[in-house]
């Protein structure tokens, strides 16, 4: 739960949120006419394709590593004493 609340609370999706947020704005108050319509839109769009891009990396490199550290604990690379907590 703790992790989820971590979340939110980054900068990456704090800002992902204002600019979607000011993008949804820019569209429905129609500033700027179609031009200004079509900007709001793309302001409301690509943070938020960019941010879940992001973060599905970061969570494939975090599998990633669990999975190499816990194949080298089953095949014995790695025993309690030299594995810390950052590792995981």
């Amino acid at each position: 739960m703790k992790l989820k609340v971590k979340n939110l609370l980054s900068r990456k999706f704090l800002l992902t949120m204002v600019t979607t947020i000011s993008g949804i704005a820019t569209t429905l108050s129609g500033v700027g006419g179609n031009v200004g319509i079509i900007a709001g839109i793309i302001i409301a769009i690509v943070p938020t394709i960019t941010y879940i891009i992001t973060e599905g990396k970061l969570d494939k490199e975090g599998i990633n590593l669990a999975l190499k550290s816990a194949g080298d604990i089953v095949n014995g690379k790695l025993t309690q004493n030299n594995v810390s907590r950052e590792t995981f």
